[in-house]
């Protein structure tokens, strides 16, 4: 018999076939999980080679070794009329065919599944990693400066200078600033430059002190180059304090030099008020900047003292509108009275300078929550990113824009811009991580939300998105987990149903009904929104859609067009009406439009 006829009779070609493929079919999954699991390119290669020294025993072990009823004896002691090598042939066959049929499959998956999975990823991270890198080294963070005064009483006042620097220079087009949040948020961490610079991917950092004493004020001020710790520029500036908007643009104008980078226009420049009403304003947005009733009651207070001392200083009542808007319901009066209140701030603010971009773009929120004006407010915020177009709190509040009329794509691009220019800043990651939510994509909310809970303290807003994120993948138990960390009671009473639900826990999710009915007040513009969104997310259309209609005829409809939080409504015929009349149809909003350049 010849030696192929041989190898044949013995199976060695179909065991070499069956080995082959199987090694193939393991290999690709490898590749897709051991990078899943930390396991990197020499894992790969590892499980490559031991596959490959396998082969030769594998083919030996079908040239000596036969398969009997007796079990696994050498070749030569069968006798070759009681040899079954053609029935295990056969089993050899219907095994490559089950292994080619899987890595067919698994082709097709990876395919059309997998590998779009994966490229969609690399154009997210790409396009956040291309922002960084078209400004080159052209980029800075602005660090809380120091307070050196005596008493060490004005630390309203050295963060506010910082705040008023980097306000300047993110006026600069081709300049990447990182925004406050992120600066600010290494504030008294004791991290070392070269380390801050690398965690906020910048080349420069600005950093200083201030000393105020009587009417003087003393201003240090430093550029370093980050990535060696190097030094490239240091003054100090001490002048009446009448001066301190000066100095700053004197600071703002050396830094811009030093950096070489190209100014389209005049320098930026801080808007003058006296040097009393400064220190008013910069300690209400100190006080602003901290979310807690008490602190939001004495920003108040400063507010109010500052627009008294000058009339004219638009910031002032620019902030004053947004710290009635970001506490509607924490100044112990009605929400149409705050609604009244703020109004007449960011109407005084736009009487002084209709063209002032922040003022706008604060009218163009009060607008849109007070009079749910949205072709007005849409309007406002376009001619506000129009005038100041590179200002990341103008973009923010835009991007807060574009769910209403139907653009969740151009939410997620101007918050992943955002994010490039603040990379640990708390409110751009909750943003962007409502815009995924909003989109379908829960995997990239999850990751970028555990990235920003391991890095800073105040975490419940981004529990709040974990859970929902979790929730609508399905995932109960991480929903659950996320839940009971979540500080706000509200945020608990509210989520509790859908976690549940999810869970498929029928007596808990009863009670968190039940509780979430017994928190309803019509007074109350977000009650009605909440009941809704737990009956739609359960499937219960009809009880859905009641209370929609009741939201709509008490004035408290909150919803986006095709909002994600009533999937389970879109396809009832209800839906397209209800949209109608909230003026939220197709025909409603094609009118309304907002378009949003982007710096480079």
């Amino acid at each position: 018999m010849s030696l192929v006829s041989e190898l044949k009779r013995r199976n060695v070609f179909r065991a070499a076939i069956a080995y082959l493929a199987t090694s193939w079919l393991l290999l690709q999954i490898g590749e897709t999980l051991l990078p899943v699991y930390g396991f990197g390119d020499a894992a790969i290669r590892l499980v490559v080679a031991a596959l490959a020294i396998c082969f030769i025993p594998t083919v030996a072990i079908a040239w000596l070794f036969e398969l009997t009823p007796d079990g696994l004896k050498r070749e030569s002691e069968v006798d070759r009329t009681e040899s079954i090598t053609h029935l295990t042939g056969q089993k050899l066959d219907r095994m490559i065919i089950v292994v080619l049929a899987l890595a067919i499959f698994y082709f097709a998956f990876d395919k059309f599944v997998i590998t779009e999975f994966r490229l969609e990823n690399a154009r997210q991270e790409g396009r956040v990693e291309s922002l960084v890198e078209s400004f080159g080294k052209k980029s800075i963070a602005v660090l809380p400066f120091l307070d050196m005064s005596p008493a060490g009483d004005q630390e309203y006042m050295s963060d506010g200078v910082a705040e008023e620097l980097l306000n300047l220079l993110a006026k600069v087009p081709d300049l990447r600033v990182i925004s406050r949040s992120s600066s600010f948020s290494f504030k008294g961490a004791g991290v070392s430059v070269p380390n801050l610079a690398a965690r906020l991917n910048v080349s420069y950092v600005l950093e200083g002190s201030v000393r105020k004493s009587g009417d003087r004020v003393r201003i240090t001020a430093q550029l370093i180059e980050a990535r060696s710790d190097t030094h490239l520029w240091s003054e100090t500036f001490e002048r009446e304090l009448v001066d301190i908007f000066a100095i700053q643009d004197e600071i703002a104008e050396r830094v811009v030099d030093k950096l070489e980078v190209t100014l389209l226009g005049t320098s930026p420049k801080a808007r003058q008020t006296s040097p009393e009403t400064y220190a008013l304003f910069l300690q209400a947005r100190y006080l602003h900047e901290q979310p807690t009733d008490d602190s939001y009651m004495r920003a108040l207070d400063y507010y109010k003292a500052a627009v008294e001392q000058d009339a004219t200083y638009v910031p002032a009542w620019v902030w004053l509108a947004a710290l009635y808007d970001d506490n509607a319901n924490g100044f112990d009066m009605s929400y149409e009275e705050v609604g009244r209140l703020a109004h007449d701030a960011i109407d005084r603010a736009l009487a002084i300078d209709p063209d002032d971009p922040l003022a706008l773009g604060m009218s163009a929120i009060i607008i849109a929550a007070w009079d749910q004006d949205l072709e007005t407010a849409t309007a406002r915020i376009q001619r506000a990113v129009d005038l100041d177009p590179t200002n990341p709190i103008l973009l923010r509040w835009a991007a807060l824009f574009m769910p209403a009329i139907g653009k969740y794509d151009d939410a997620v691009r101007i918050n992943e811009y955002l994010l490039s220019r603040d990379p640990v800043g708390n409110i751009t990651t909750i943003n962007l991580a409502v815009s995924y939510i909003d989109i379908g994509q829960y995997d990239k909310a999850i990751e970028i939300c555990e990235i920003q809970m391991s890095v800073i303290t105040w975490a419940s807003p981004c529990r709040v998105r974990l859970t929902i994120a979790y929730a609508y993948s399905g995932d109960g138990d991480s929903a659950l987990e996320q839940l009971e960390l979540i500080d706000s009671p509200i945020a608990r009473l509210r989520l509790a149903p859908l976690v549940y639900h999810t869970l498929g826990d029928k007596d808990k999710f009863d009670t968190a009904l039940a509780a979430l009915h017994d928190s309803y007040d019509s007074e109350n513009p977000r009650a009605t929104n909440r009941l809704a969104m737990a009956y739609a997310f359960v499937g219960d259309v009809d009880t859905a859609f009641y209370w929609l209609e009741r939201a709509l005829d008490e004035g408290a409809f909150n919803l986006l067009p095709d909002d994600m939080d009533y999937a389970n409504l879109h396809d009832d015929p209800r839906w397209e009406p209800l949209m109608a009349k909230a003026g939220l149809s197709a025909d409603a909003l094609a009118g309304i439009t907002l378009n949003v350049v982007l710096p480079n």
